[in-house]
């Protein structure tokens, strides 16, 4: 606004000295005819004033704008940290704004410089921050609030020629997410490198190594599974080394549901270790374990879960009314994070 004032101050002030000018010139012609002296006089006066106005303005203007160019430069430069940090204290804490300005290129770079000067060591904040953008780039969900049930008892054969050498695990999860996939499935297979590979496959919500007989049902089976509370049909696949569970999720693109499912697997009584694999980043972790009526003495956990917070853990050993371990995490756990429970039988092995 003020710009606009002065450009107009200064038009007007030009168009007066050019006014008189023309003035002046017209007063010395009609003078040189009329042979009027005093015409003349003041022709030559308002040419002369007219003239000199122009001069002057014309150094003013060339004065103020040097004056107004130092004058910027130097609140520029006293007022330069002031505008720094108003404008990184609006990129931190608004980091909307900062994803309008920078590309992902310069995101990565901030992001690794500021990890590099928090740590003192940029190397270890570049190696840490790839492998964190790696864990976290090649999931697509979220799980929210996990919840695992897990019920361990003893295993009645169908027949008598089976072992009865084994736990029957129920376990029951429970999470809200959102999608990536309109399917869900859980395998179990006695192939190690099919087991690796449907580790990281994103449609696999849990996936068994088995030693035993994976295409039965005896070994491995699914019994239920909800979106929202209401029950999905699971479809069921079976091979020779192994077997697949397949359920479709119905309409469930960009919202977030409540997913539950519960299976049942046969483990090794004397393998002495159940390990829940996290496949997807979890907040909120919870787990629950009853063993009661199993014979086991004594539950070690072993949580491969790194955070700034510790992880709880509450037991009860057999000796008690009640046979069981809680575990609780309430940050983030990434992707194929879990736990392990190792437990102690009160039998003798042979």
């Amino acid at each position: 606004m003020l710009d606009l004032l002065r450009q107009l101050y200064r038009a007007k002030m030009l168009l007066i000295g050019v006014s008189l000018v023309a003035a002046g010139i017209l007063g010395l012609v009609v003078g040189s005819y009329t042979n009027a002296s005093w015409v003349r006089d003041l022709g030559s006066a308002a040419l002369q004033g007219g003239l000199l106005s122009v001069i002057v303005q014309i150094v003013v203007d060339g004065v103020s704008e040097r004056r107004q160019a130092e004058l910027m430069r130097s609140a520029v430069r006293q007022e330069a940290p002031a505008i720094r940090d108003a404008v990184l204290d609006s990129l931190a804490f608004r980091p909307e704004a900062l994803k309008q300005v920078a590309s992902p290129e310069t995101l990565d770079r901030l992001a690794v410089n500021a990890l590099g000067l928090r740590l003192g060591n940029p190397a270890l904040a570049a190696d840490a921050y790839r492998d964190l953008q790696f864990q976290l780039g090649t999931t697509e969900e979220r799980w929210h609030d996990v919840s695992i049930s897990v019920s361990l008892r003893p295993w009645t054969p169908r027949n008598a020629t089976s072992s009865a050498d084994f736990f029957e695990a129920t376990i029951r999860w429970e999470y809200r997410v959102t999608p990536a996939t309109p399917v869900l499935r859980f395998a179990c297979v006695s192939d190690l490198d099919e087991y690796r590979t449907l580790l990281n496959d994103p449609t696999v919500a849990s996936v068994w190594f088995s030693e035993l007989d994976a295409s039965s049902r005896d070994t491995f089976d699914v019994q239920h599974l909800a979106v929202d509370g209401k029950t999905r049909p699971v479809r069921r696949s079976r091979r020779k080394q192994g077997q697949v569970f397949t359920a479709d999720l119905g309409t469930t693109a960009g919202r977030e549901v409540v997913l539950s499912y519960t299976y049942r697997i046969l483990v090794q009584q004397r393998g002495n270790v159940l390990y829940l694999n996290l496949n997807q980043p979890s907040h909120n972790l919870r787990i629950h374990l009853d063993y009661d009526g199993t014979g086991i003495q004594h539950v070690t956990t072993l949580d491969y879960i790194a955070g700034a917070q510790p992880v709880r853990i509450e037991r009860t050993d057999s000796t008690a009314t009640a046979a069981r371990v809680d575990i609780g995490f309430d940050g983030w756990v990434l992707a194929q994070s879990g736990v392990a429970f190792v437990w102690v039988t009160g039998r003798k092995k042979p």
